[in-house]
């Protein structure tokens, strides 16, 4: 999910002739967030002599080479990259001849959780009513009055089961395609006389970036 990458021999100067191919990936549904903090290498007009290529899904993301205490060359400086998917490439090169030693680079990356829900059109909606992003993924949600397909993606215009109102007890729905612990919904059912109270206690890992709760339907 995390880590670091550095030019041959670092800190001392690296070897010339040298090409070396680093290839990234992470599980679906995260991107890769990669940035850089030393570069240090030979100068050369579009980089054409030593430089680092950034690619993804066959296309170049970035073409770096140059000093990072200069600001004639592709350097590059606390700008970060971000993967379109969950995979991408560092293409080191160094030519035949330096005529100064140049101690090369250290790159970090780490896996960014995709917002599958953000963003997007109608037309390009995920879920016909609700989408609910967790990290690592997403799942969809219905109106009142609507069940989810078997596709986990389309809303049908079906009554669900009306629950009974002998039991005051409140029942929880549990999404359990990929884990319980990070997603989930909660479902009321009737009280008796109309009138009573129970509470969930909803708890995420430490390491969790979002700690989100949406009401979709509230009919108080």
């Amino acid at each position: 999910m995390h880590g670091s990458l550095c030019s041959p021999n670092f800190p001392e100067p690296y070897p010339r002739d040298t090409q070396l191919r680093w290839n990234v990936s992470v599980p679906d549904g995260f991107q890769i967030k990669l940035y850089f903090s030393h570069f240090d290498l030979e100068p050369s007009y579009l980089c054409e002599y030593d430089y680092v290529k950034v690619e993804a899904e066959g296309e170049v993301l970035a073409l770096f080479c140059g000093r990072e205490q200069t600001d004639t060359e592709a350097v590059p400086a606390q700008r970060a990259l971000t993967s379109p998917r969950n995979s991408l490439s560092l293409l080191f090169c160094s030519d035949f001849s330096d005529e100064e030693r140049f101690s090369g680079f250290v790159a970090h990356y780490s896996a960014v959780d995709v917002d599958e829900c953000s963003e997007r059109s109608d037309e390009d909606a995920l879920c016909d009513h609700f989408c609910h992003n967790y990290i690592g993924g997403y799942y969809c949600s219905c109106r009142y009055g609507y069940r989810l397909h078997s596709d986990n993606h389309t809303c049908r215009g079906e009554r669900r089961h009306r629950l009974g109102r002998r039991d005051p007890q409140l029942i929880a729905r549990v999404h359990h395609e990929y884990s319980s612990v990070l997603r989930g919904a909660l479902l009321s059912r009737d009280m008796i006389h109309g009138w009573g109270r129970n509470v969930w206690v909803l708890t995420c890992p430490d390491s969790a970036v979002d700690r989100d709760l949406a009401v979709t339907d509230s009919g108080a």
